[in-house]
Parts: C-alpha cells; sequence; structure tokens
C-alpha cells in the first residue's frame, strides 16, 4: 500500500527527508522552544502529574489534550526534542491525508503532489513544530480528521472510534477546535437535508443551537474578551486605543459584557473596521517587525488566495461538495470569530487555517489546468 496513491513509496522516501531536512534547519534556526505559550502546557502537565489543580481552572480544558501530550514525555524521561520529531511526523503525516483527499475527489495526481509539497513547504503551518505550542499538533489533528470526515461522506466510512477520537482530540488541543465542529455538524445537516432524512435533520439542527448554547455558557466564551475590545487591538495585548484599561487575559465579564461594549463603547462602526483590519493582519501575514527576507517569504503564501477564491466556484460531485463546504464554513467561521478576538504577533493563529485553504486552491489550480487541457 502505498503512502500517497499514484507514487511509489521510495519518492516519498526521498521527499520525507529532505522534509526532515528543512526541519533541522528550522530547529537551528529557532532551536526547542519552551518559553511563552509552553510554559502553561508544562505547568499544567506538572500539575497533573503532581495532583493540583489547573493552572487556569476550567480554562485550561481547552487544551488539556495537549498538556496530556506533554505530560508523556516528562513522565518518561523524554527529551522535548522528540516531541518535536513527533509533531514533525504527525505533519508530515496530516500532509498526505490532504493528498489523499484532493487525489480522492478526483484532482490531478500532479496538482495533488504540488499542494502535498506546499503544505510540507508552508511556514505558517510548519514553522510551530519544534515549539510546544498547541498550533503544529492541532493543525495535523485537524487534517486526518479532514480527510476520515472525507471518507465518510465519500465511501461510507463506518469507523465511528477513529472519527470520536479524533473530533475529542481536534477539540481538547486548542480553543478553536470548537470551530471544527460547528463546521462539521453544519455540513451533516446540510448532507441529511440533501439526503431527504428528516428526522435526521431535525436532529441535527437541534443539535447545532445546543452547541451555541453550550459555546455561550462555556470557557470559550471567555476567548470574546471585552478588555481586548475596548482596546481595540489588532494584535493580542498591543493596545491601539484606551491604554489606560487594565487588561485580563481571563475575562469572565461575559459574551453580554462584550456586546455592551461593542454597542455603547466604541460602536458598531469602530468594531467592524477595527475588524477589517485584524482579517488584513490574520490573512495578510506581513508584520513590520519581521525582516524583509521574513515578509517576502509569508507574502509568497498569499497568492494562494487567488486560487482559493477561485476553487469556491468549481462545481463539485454531491459527495465533493461536502468537504468543500466544511472547508468553506471553517475559514468564514473562523474569519467571523477574528472580529471578536485579536490577531497573534507571530501569525500562529493563522496555522489551523491554512490547510483548508490549500484544499480550496487545490480545486482552484485544478480547475484552471482542466480549461486549459494542460496534462498532468
Amino acid at each position: 500500500m502505498t503512502v500517497l496513491p499514484g507514487f511509489k513509496n521510495y519518492k516519498v522516501l526521498v521527499l520525507f527527508l529532505v522534509y526532515l531536512s528543512v526541519n533541522f534547519f528550522l530547529l537551528y534556526l529557532f532551536g526547542v522552544q519552551v518559553n511563552g505559550e509552553a510554559v502553561k502546557y508544562i505547568d499544567d502537565a506538572n500539575r497533573i502529574l503532581n495532583g493540583q489543580p489547573l493552572r487556569n481552572g476550567i480554562f485550561s480544558i481547552s487544551y488539556i489534550g495537549y498538556s496530556l501530550l506533554v505530560l508523556v514525555f516528562i513522565k518518561c524521561g523524554i527529551s522535548f526534542f522528540f516531541m518535536g520529531v513527533f509533531q514533525g511526523i504527525l505533519s508530515f503525516f496530516a500532509a498526505s491525508c490532504l493528498y489523499k483527499v484532493c487525489y480522492g475527489i478526483g484532482v490531478k495526481k500532479n496538482v495533488a503532489f504540488i499542494f502535498f509539497i506546499v503544505y510540507l513547504l508552508c511556514l505558517p503551518i510548519q514553522k510551530w513544530i519544534f515549539f510546544l505550542y498547541t498550533e503544529s499538533a492541532h493543525t495535523s489533528i485537524l487534517v486526518i480528521a479532514f480527510y476520515y470526515i472525507y471518507r465518510f461522506f465519500n465511501t461510507g466510512f463506518k469507523n465511528w472510534l477513529i472519527i470520536f477520537l479524533l473530533l475529542i482530540a481536534v477539540i481538547f488541543t486548542r480553543p478553536v477546535g470548537i470551530v471544527f465542529i460547528v463546521a462539521l455538524f453544519m455540513v451533516i445537516l446540510y448532507w441529511c437535508f440533501k439526503k431527504g432524512y428528516k428526522i435526521y435533520t431535525l436532529i441535527f439542527v437541534c443539535v447545532i443551537i445546543g452547541i451555541v448554547i453550550l459555546f455561550i455558557f462555556s470557557p470559550y466564551a471567555t476567548y470574546i474578551n471585552p478588555d481586548s475590545l475596548k482596546r481595540m487591538e489588532i494584535i493580542c495585548q498591543v493596545p491601539q486605543a484606551n491604554n489606560n484599561i487594565i487588561y485580563h487575559e481571563i475575562n469572565n465579564a461575559g459574551l453580554y459584557e462584550a456586546f455592551r461594549v461593542i454597542k455603547n463603547e466604541i460602536g458598531v462602526k469602530a468594531f467592524f473596521i477595527n475588524g477589517c483590519k485584524k482579517l488584513f493582519s490574520f490573512y495578510g501575514l506581513y508584520r513590520p517587525y519581521y525582516s524583509s527576507l521574513n515578509n517576502g517569504i509569508l507574502i509568497c503564501y498569499t497568492l494562494l488566495y487567488p486560487l482559493a477564491i477561485a476553487g469556491l466556484f468549481v462545481k463539485v460531485s454531491q459527495q465533493v461538495k461536502c468537504v468543500k463546504l466544511f472547508s468553506i464554513i471553517y475559514v468564514l467561521f473562523t474569519s467571523v470569530l477574528i472580529f471578536f478576538t485579536c490577531d497573534d504577533w507571530s501569525n500562529r493563529f493563522i496555522s489551523p487555517v491554512f490547510p483548508f485553504i490549500l484544499f480550496l486552491a487545490t480545486l482552484g489550480l485544478n480547475n484552471i489546468f482542466k480549461k486549459l487541457n494542460v496534462t498532468t
């Protein structure tokens, strides 16, 4: 059984060795990062080992899966260097899963392979492999789960245990895992409606309403921070206004307070304008404090956006439409949330979004090749 359908395994092995070389170069540049965000995951892992409360209480539940992964390496006395290696191997496997989705829906073999390589060279995704941050593992798990969802819609894949475990991992490795779950249930609702399953359609309408209600009253709602909105933050914890307002990272004021701030303090128009600036920061990738070379490399990835937009208009079969719709909902819902949160100074937050941009871009390029009668 080949790792990539349509390619000999030895070619994939050569590519894997090249991929490892690139990652060791990133390791040389950045080292194994156990500071910053990593501190809270290491701290929570040690707290679990010692039977102590989690660092941020119930707030820590949203990434406890990653803390448990860190715990395994601590408990076994394994260097965090090998956790980076593990994340690299997981990312390579995720890239192969994305290839299999594209190849399986009828994308030309070489077009799918191009985006397999693009995934492996995608700095916003691959930069975090040797960081003990949630981005690398979470993004890989997203793509692997995406592959099994594709199999469910296209081949009737029925190993529910695998899907269930992947969804649990998606939810508990990073707070934005909730976006994946919402997108999944919306697509299942669409699928049931198209199949004419009226009872199941009604059930999933109720499930989606239930998820929204649970979100509103769950720790996830604290990520919509009224302090951040008041300070008009584009980059998290960098105020654009109201510098004198004290910022609380974990703000339990609730969504009502956030909407009150939007309506009565900053105004809906200013909120929308600032939200557009956040989107530009999020998808634009450019940072004024990066080197020209770094910004130049990052800007190259924005060339994928026109292909992704072209992919939106590609006509596909009903089965393929489900995974395409899933990608669109994931990107759109993430974009809406950006209006209510903020962007990270180092482009971390776009990592889970990029695989779905790549998927849509694959559809776009494949369609262009078809129209130009390019044989690959």
